[in-house]
């Protein structure tokens, strides 16, 4: 009787369990950035696409999508509103300590192979998250 409970018990679970980790990979690749950091920044299979990308801004943010777009498109354009010459007019990001959480620092790690050595000669430092 105990065999026939647990076997009445254990199968739906079973395939709850089962169906719900294939949902939540699925939602997860359609839903979410993780699935596009695993693979960008890897070589383009085949010839890169011809033509020119262009990316509006010089954003970390911005510069980060034309270094994976390079993977991919024979030319990249980062388009910026403002000359380098002159004095900026929009708020400055260069001169300010920027906090990036570990899925960023991850892959950026991924996207630019020498992103920690490049770190480090610039002076910057990551710390393990139990110090922030």
């Amino acid at each position: 009787m105990l065999a026939l409970i647990a076997t009445v018990l254990l199968a739906p679970l079973t395939i709850y369990f089962l169906l719900r980790a294939f949902l939540d990979k699925w939602i997860d690749e359609r839903t979410t950035a993780t699935p596009a950091a695993r693979r960008d920044g890897t070589p383009r299979k085949g010839a890169k696409i011809e033509g020119t990308a262009v990316v509006a801004g010089g954003s970390p943010a911005r510069l980060i999508t034309a270094r994976v777009r390079s993977a991919h498109f024979a030319e990249v354009v980062v388009l910026q509103a403002e000359e380098v010459d002159r004095k900026r007019t929009r708020l400055e990001q260069t001169r300010y300590l920027h906090v990036i959480f570990s899925f960023v620092y991850l892959t950026l790690q991924q996207i630019f192979s020498t992103f920690d050595e490049k770190l480090r000669d610039a002076g910057g430092l990551a710390l393990p998250v139990n110090h922030l």
